[in-house]
């Protein structure tokens, strides 16, 4: 009897199907984390350069004008109520300029919005109300008056690695200011706290005339180079902050200068479980842990923390213009001295 003639297998078995199937998921399992860290890493790194810019620009504007921006100008007569920032007509014939983000613009290659800002009627206009009344002229921040407040001019003012919000802000007389990712340091404990030498931060309520309306813009009336006796690789100029999707959470507002809006305290140190107090906050809030607010609109007792979406951290400008990384289990007493510009610490930093 002949042999059979020897037929060519075609085709693989299941279980080598299922070897090769188990290979490729170790391999993509082993994957998927690095090019996440990879991706993340690239995103942070873009964030500091954000933050970098942003640092730069405020240099900048010393050059130019001899102090860093005012957070917010303010030509009220009692500062003790200068917590009542733009958006809320309680004060009367008070009223207010624009905050330190929008005076950065022309020194940040955003100079076609600086202009558009620059010819909007801020403060108030002799009625008792400010320019967030949601009645044109006066209204700046309105969607459907080609507002400077409901669009955020470039990218700059976002970090990658954050989620973008896209719901606007719309509460306390304020009307589609949308959000964005970095904070001015206001201090070490609350709102208040630019009135206390020992508790000032690099930015804060600058004092301004009513008239004329040039004055709103308080240049050279923010906190000066020999303010800052700490020394400006010790003292934090700004930082990163998340939003949330409520309308009525006003925390990365990048326009303004509400706690947590475009301004953040150490009162608690970054990414911290601990409350915000802070003029806009839901109602009811539902989000993340680390994410509670409460609101306060009686006093100037609020407060924000800075907090970011990367590992551990948040990335932090100094007022010499660079940018490090603080991570959050930095003791609290080191987190605030680094937040005031003259509370005379000893401090030894590192990246």
């Amino acid at each position: 009897m002949k042999p059979l003639p020897w037929r060519r297998r075609l085709g693989f078995t299941l279980i080598e199907l299922l070897v090769v199937i188990a290979i490729i998921a170790i391999l993509i399992a082993l994957l998927v984390p690095a090019v996440q860290k990879v991706r993340e890493a690239a995103a942070r790194t873009q964030c500091q350069n954000n933050i970098k810019q942003l640092a730069l620009g405020c240099h900048n504007y010393l050059g130019t004008h001899k102090s860093f921006p005012p957070g917010m100008p303010s030509c009220q007569s009692n500062l003790n109520n200068a917590w009542q920032n733009s958006g809320n007509q309680a004060f009367g014939g008070e009223c207010f300029g624009p905050s330190w983000t929008v005076s950065l613009l022309a020194f940040i290659e955003q100079t076609a919005v600086f202009a558009q800002a620059v010819s909007l009627p801020w403060g108030s206009q002799g009625d008792g109300q400010d320019v967030t009344e949601a009645n044109p002229p006066d209204n700046w921040e309105h969607s459907q008056n080609g507002s400077i407040g409901a669009f955020i001019p470039g990218n700059v003012w976002y970090c990658p690695s954050a989620e973008r919000i896209a719901s606007q802000y719309n509460d306390w007389s304020l009307e589609s200011l949308s959000k964005a990712n970095y904070v001015a340091n206001f201090g070490s404990d609350d709102f208040m706290s630019f009135q206390t030498t020992a508790k000032a931060g690099a930015f804060g309520v600058a004092t301004i005339p009513q008239t004329p309306p040039q004055a709103r813009w308080g240049y050279g009336k923010g906190v000066k180079i020999r303010a800052i006796t700490d020394g400006t690789s010790n003292t934090m100029l700004l930082s990163e902050i998340l939003g949330t999707s409520s309308e009525q959470d006003g925390r990365g507002v990048w326009i303004w200068p509400g706690m947590g809006g475009n301004s953040f305290t150490a009162k608690f140190p970054p990414n911290s479980l601990g409350t915000d107090v802070i003029g806009g906050c839901p109602g009811s809030f539902s989000g993340p842990a680390n994410m509670k607010c409460v609101q306060n609109r009686a006093n100037g007792k609020v407060w924000a923390s800075p907090r970011s979406r990367h590992s551990g951290g948040v990335n932090v400008a100094m007022a010499d213009g660079s940018v490090r990384v603080v991570v959050d289990s930095i003791p609290l007493a080191t987190w605030q001295a680094i937040a005031t510009i003259s509370g005379q610490e000893n401090l030894n930093l590192t990246d």
